[in-house]
């Protein structure tokens, strides 16, 4: 399931032959099971549909995708009720037609008692969403898809409590991260699904060598320690790396890559392409080997990958992506950037990821969003590749120009509608300082949006952001303390909003003076926990007043993180270690640093100030203030401002699932702005 609205709902499917047409048909449910005939057509017991719009790319010898979009022939499809649907995929087989029903394939996407796969269209009952980041499948802990699949499961015949709208803020694949197996089924998948092996440039320039010249395995010595290793670094005999971890090490690296790991990295657009269909197909996962029992951690995966394939077949599904799509630190500063763009290799690299991107995740959130010229030009790439056995041709310089030049913002139509925004590819860099993530060269992408959806000026608004406004303050004292900026920039991250604190008030100035708002909700990912962090923003002529609650415009702040679906830190979350006695560095950093954080500056029209606070959580989930576990997350948004969210983190302990809960305000009362007592205000 992808975009869905009441004027049209679009579905995405992946095939192995070629579709020559696709419909839908949807069929309204009662609550226990039955179809709610009220609202069908009396002669064919569904919704009656017009013929609708189409989108059908090839992408490799074996692949086509296609998005099929269903409409109402007239009226609109009805809101807060439980919405079955089932796909007709038109194909031939030697040379006669045939047509196949999803429903026919057995492909277990259903929640009893319905017998489709069912949605929700929220409007005025069902404000309920999920989020989520983060899924590395080589990672530690059971992958939450499938508490999350159980969860969905015993509240799919709720229509005001099931989510109506899933948000996946980024990392949904990790590119340059690969299990040695799944790494191993992905190679497998592109060669047969995609038929070629592609041939990138080479890293000097001279001409173009097969990604698997770029070998996943550690090789052996065959000469002298030392022999033809380069003239800056390699690692010694007892350390050999890959030929792709060589490529990508941020210390080896002759394209500006940054990658810690990237034994398997990702490279070719078919390698990338794979690496969503092994995590998202069981069939494939278990044809391919991706559990082969080799890796732990890969453990019943393709168990997971049912759960995730159910879970996305039966919720209106918005992703963005960060930079673990492509490869770690992508664009993380400005030197990142200045390096790889004067790279060929990388810039193949990366236009592949983002290829990859928009097939299986960002054509989905917006179809309309990418119109003929941008669809041609990838089209072309993917046929030259398919036609020419692997390698590129005159159109690939269109193909990397206008990936790397697109910018991914997009407005998911959930309930409210969320703005999810791209961080990535319009970066800004200050001398002395970390990055700007969502600066001035972003503003006008989110007022284009704000614009183009009507979206009110005033109220509430919704923004997804790849990682959190707000941090978890343990965070930053452990990532200060372990990593120096700016000579471990690249091992520590520092790509947070709090790495350069004055983007943060630069940006609610803009929200502040483009918009009316009462309150600013978040959705963040990419940090490997769960927290709610709440505050507010204040403004005013002096801070005194301020601090005596006469502010003059205050936007409450409520930011939810969701993070991992899989992915835990065990050496940060759960290895007891000498130094904390009895328990782990997270509780240890949990206890002893302060979760509040405030701050203020003075500015010639008057004052700004912040005030936030890291919330308490109750339930079995997590410690008392973040959920380090494996997680999705779930809110009742309010609809509008002044009203109260309800917050609960879905994820697995003990191989069950398990919950925490909160509940915060979204109220704007400039009498509760205040500053922890004892913090002096500016003079």
């Amino acid at each position: 399931m992808r975009k869905a609205t009441r004027e049209i709902v679009w579905f995405w499917v992946a095939c192995s032959k070629e579709i020559k047409g696709s419909q839908a048909r949807v069929v309204p449910y009662n609550n226990d099971g039955s179809i709610a005939t009220r609202l069908v057509d009396k002669a064919f017991k569904e919704i009656i549909l017009r013929i609708s719009d189409e989108y059908r790319m090839r992408i490799g010898e074996n692949i086509w995708i296609v998005l099929c979009s269903a409409v109402p022939k007239s009226g609109l499809f009805p809101t807060d009720l439980i919405l079955g649907y089932d796909l007709i995929l038109n194909t031939e087989e030697n040379g006669e037609p045939k047509t196949t029903k999803i429903s026919d394939l057995k492909l277990r996407i259903n929640y009893p008692p319905f017998d489709l796969p069912t949605f929700i269209i929220g409007e005025k009952k069902n404000s309920t969403l999920a989020t989520g980041s983060c899924r590395r499948p080589g990672a530690h802990g059971e992958d939450a898809h499938n508490v999350f699949d159980e969860f969905m499961a015993t509240n799919a015949a709720d229509p005001e409590k099931r989510p109506s709208s899933l948000l996946l803020s980024g990392d949904q694949i990790y590119g340059d991260d690969v299990a040695v197996p799944l790494f191993k089924a992905v190679q497998k998948i592109a060669k047969n699904v995609f038929g070629y092996v592609e041939k990138i440039p080479k890293a000097d320039g001279s001409g173009y060598t097969s990604v698997d010249y770029f070998t996943h395995e550690n090789p052996k010595w065959t000469e002298e320690p030392g022999a033809g290793r380069g003239s800056k670094w390699a690692p010694g005999p007892e350390e050999l790396w890959s030929g792709r971890k060589q490529l990508s090490h941020r210390i080896t690296s002759p394209i500006g890559f940054s990658t810690e790991d990237g034994e398997a990295h990702l490279l070719s657009f078919a390698e990338y392409a794979s690496m969503y269909l092994a995590v998202w197909s069981p069939e494939l996962c278990k044809l391919y080997g991706v559990d082969d029992g080799s890796v732990p951690n890969l453990e019943d995966f393709p168990t997971a990958v049912q759960s995730s394939r159910r879970v996305m077949a039966n919720i209106a599904v918005y992703m963005l992506c960060d930079d673990h799509e492509v490869t770690d630190d992508w664009n993380l500063d400005e030197p990142w950037e200045t390096a790889t763009k004067a790279s060929p290799l990388a810039t193949r690299i990366i236009s592949n990821g983002l290829a990859a991107y928009w097939a299986f995740q960002a054509w989905g959130n917006e179809p309309g969003k990418f119109n003929k010229d941008f669809r041609d030009t990838l089209f072309k790439h993917f046929e030259r590749l398919r036609t020419g056995k692997g390698m590129p041709g005159p159109t690939s310089y269109f193909y990397d120009k206008q990936l790397m030049n697109f910018h991914w913002t997009f407005t998911a139509a959930s309930n409210p509608k969320a703005i999810c925004v791209d961080t990535r590819t319009r970066r800004e860099y200050r001398r002395g300082e970390s990055v700007v993530l969502s600066g001035k060269k972003v503003w006008p992408a989110i007022k284009e949006e704000m614009d183009q959806q009507g979206l009110p000026r005033a109220g509430l608004l919704l923004l997804v952001l790849p990682t959190p406004f707000l941090p978890h303050r343990s965070m930053l004292y452990i990532q200060s303390k372990l990593f120096k900026y700016p000579s471990d920039r690249y091992e520590g991250d520092y790509e947070l909003y709090a790495n350069n604190t004055v983007q943060r008030s630069e940006l609610m100035d803009w929200l502040k003076n483009e918009t009316n708002l009462k309150a600013l909700v978040v959705f963040s990912g990419d940090v490997h926990h769960g927290s709610v962090v709440t505050g507010r923003y204040a403004w005013g002529a002096d801070m005194n007043e301020m601090m005596k609650g006469n502010a003059q415009f205050v936007i409450r702040l409520v930011q939810v993180t969701s993070s991992p679906i899989k992915n835990i830190k065990k050496d940060a979350y759960m290895d007891k270690k000498w130094y904390t006695f009895w328990t782990d560095p997270g509780n240890i950093g949990e206890s002893i640093i302060p979760s509040w954080e405030q701050q203020y500056a003075i500015r010639s029209q008057g004052v700004i100030a912040m005030h936030a606070s890291v919330r308490d959580l109750k339930g079995p989930l997590g410690r008392k203030t973040y959920v380090f576990e494996n997680h999705f997350c779930v809110v009742k948004m309010p609809l509008k401002a002044d009203d109260p969210s309800d917050i609960m983190f879905v994820g697995v302990k003990d191989g069950r699932l398990r919950t925490a809960n909160i509940t915060v305000d979204t109220d704007n009362d400039a009498t509760k702005f205040r500053f922890i007592k004892g913090f002096p205000p500016p003079n």
